[in-house]
């Protein structure tokens, strides 16, 4: 039932569960529900309020760039990005794989550290402008 109401009013299924969970909308949506949710369709799918939104929540320039920058990522790779933008100095990818497996409970494969490094990379490069760090992100074989 979510995932039509989802498909249907373009939102995705996360953000109804948010809204059933915040005592919104019900479980099984009444008439009313689907009103609710066809008014907040129009508002979040608005470029324009989406940016005043942004703007009004997220005083800082810099806070809304690094909300903007890690809004696709997952939290193992935000704590990457994260480790090497505060770095003092080098750090090893395979350090930063420990750190990951350490606090996120993800093994460090050898595939999970080659895959680190276009996020560190791309850092190092300042390439966020392009959205380029994430073309080849990690992805571990776990659920997060």
């Amino acid at each position: 039932m979510l995932e039509e109401i989802a498909k249907k009013y373009h939102m995705t299924e996360n953000s109804l569960r948010l809204l059933i969970k915040r005592g919104i909308i019900q479980r099984v949506p009444t008439d009313k529900d689907t009103d609710i949710v066809a008014a907040l369709s129009q508002i979040w799918n608005d470029p324009g309020w989406l940016k005043i939104s942004l703007r009004r929540g997220i005083k800082s320039k810099a806070r809304r760039e690094k909300f903007i920058r890690e809004l696709d990522l997952t939290k193992p790779e935000r704590y990457v990005l994260n480790r090497y933008l505060n770095a003092k100095g080098r750090l090893s990818l395979e350090r930063v794989a420990g750190e990951v497996s350490n606090y996120y409970g993800v093994p460090p494969t050898p595939s999970a550290v080659i895959n680190i490094f276009p996020i560190c990379n791309s850092e190092n490069e300042e390439s966020f402008a392009g959205g380029t760090y994430r073309k080849n992100s990690f992805h571990y074989s776990c659920s997060y």
